[in-house]
């Protein structure tokens, strides 16, 4: 090492592994998965994860694991096992999922080809499907934030849901929060919507 020299990459590294320390002394309980969906990175989705990662890493008695991440990224449920999840998706078009959470979309909606739209009776058709298999995804505890605008479809918005909103306002958000609540043993938390 030359004297007056610092070397970055070696604090860099020394940070990775202290990090990599503390996160494999966690218990996997207290630990916080952030999705997001979304159009884009950078969105209303992406910057409210980031967001609420932001705030949940202040905490003490949890650790968030990593940057929030698109829910399309994980093509493995079984990772999120035992953990707190949080989900932050958008709407996009009327009532649909957006770019960054359609394969996900897809895999919670029954495996609906692409080529499928979501519409108004969306419920009776979620009422149709078996439930999501816990040996797939068990989650410890799951929240889902749902992002949309009441008004962005006016002609919709008189269909109300068993929310008692708009059936196209934040649909992903209420489907997700649907599908997942048949896993039955995570625990469920309160599912905001806004915009």
């Amino acid at each position: 090492v030359l004297r007056g020299v610092r070397a970055p990459f070696l604090e860099t590294e020394v940070l990775v592994a202290q990090e990599t320390v503390r996160l494999n002394s966690v218990d996997p309980s207290n630990t916080v998965v952030i999705l997001f969906g979304s159009e884009s990175p950078g969105k209303n989705a992406h910057t409210m994860a980031q967001l609420l990662c932001d705030l949940i890493s202040k905490r003490k008695d949890l650790v968030v694991l990593g940057p929030p991440r698109s829910m399309d990224s994980v093509s493995d449920l079984s990772v999120l096992n035992d953990r707190n999840v949080v989900f932050v998706v958008s709407t996009a078009g009327v009532g649909e999922f957006p770019a960054g959470a359609k394969k996900f979309g897809q895999y919670v909606f029954g495996g609906v080809e692409s080529s499928s739209k979501i519409t108004v009776d969306y419920e009776s058709v979620l009422k149709s499907f078996n439930p999501l298999s816990a040996a797939e995804f068990q989650p410890r505890s799951f929240a889902v934030f749902g992002l949309g605008d009441v008004n962005y479809h006016l002609s919709e918005k008189s269909k109300l849901d068993s929310y008692g909103t708009p059936w196209s306002y934040c649909t992903p958000a209420k489907i997700l929060d649907r599908r997942l609540e048949t896993l039955g043993s995570a625990v469920r938390r309160v599912v905001p919507l806004g915009f």
